[in-house]
């Protein structure tokens, strides 16, 4: 029981630790090249999912 709970508490660390080190990626990225990373992931996500931008209809 004890060893379960360790392994449960060790698991959300890794998982903290992940988003954490995404999230400074992030930051870094928009504030070292100046890149409006989220206005760019929506931009993309915008021309995947609406292909009428990519082929507009005549």
């Amino acid at each position: 029981m004890n060893l379960a709970l360790r392994n449960r508490q060790l698991l959300a660390l890794v998982l903290l630790a992940l988003v954490t080190v995404l999230v400074l990626t992030f930051v870094l990225l928009s504030a070292v090249a100046h890149v409006d990373v989220w206005h760019g992931l929506v931009s993309w996500s915008g021309t995947v999912f609406k292909p009428d931008i990519m082929y507009p209809h005549p």
